[in-house]
């Protein structure tokens, strides 16, 4: 679920594109050859490299095969692709949501304060809003992890 969240957000940023009749399509257009290419592809590389029953024992499947081409820093490389990945992902999160609060309150479905907009554009009070929420969650999942996220 988590591989293919964010295509919505290319509707969100219709708003805030130049030629959105334009770019939107291209954009939208590209999402097959993204996925094939960064998730398909890369499965094709490891699984022609490992076999495909032995991911999981021996360690993350990318760190085994920067190992192996001797980079002794692999777990370190990936572990910060990894956290820019996550901050990539919260700042997309941040940004799709503080604009469908935005024009949800321009709906009239959410509180007028989601409207204030700062000078460069940004609906400042949903970003602050997103932010309290991440910061919730953070806190609660340091609190009480087994059951935070459990429905």
């Amino acid at each position: 679920m988590f591989a293919f969240g964010g295509v919505e957000i290319i509707g969100v940023t219709a708003a805030e594109a130049k030629d959105p009749k334009k770019v939107i399509p291209q954009a939208i257009n590209t999402i097959p050859l993204r996925i094939i290419l960064f998730y398909v592809c890369t499965l094709a590389v490891l699984m022609a490299i490992f076999p495909w029953n032995s991911f999981g024992e021996q360690g993350s499947p990318f760190v085994l095969i920067f190992d192996g081409l001797g980079i002794p820093a692999a777990a370190t490389i990936l572990n910060i692709i990894v956290i820019s990945a996550s901050i990539s992902a919260i700042n997309s999160d941040i940004f799709g949501a503080g604009r469908m609060m935005y024009g949800m309150s321009k709906e009239g479905l959410a509180p007028k304060s989601f409207q204030r907009i700062a000078s460069n554009g940004v609906p400042w009070m949903t970003v602050v809003v997103m932010g309290g929420a991440l910061l919730a969650a953070v806190v609660l999942n340091y609190l009480i992890p087994e059951q935070v996220f459990v429905l």
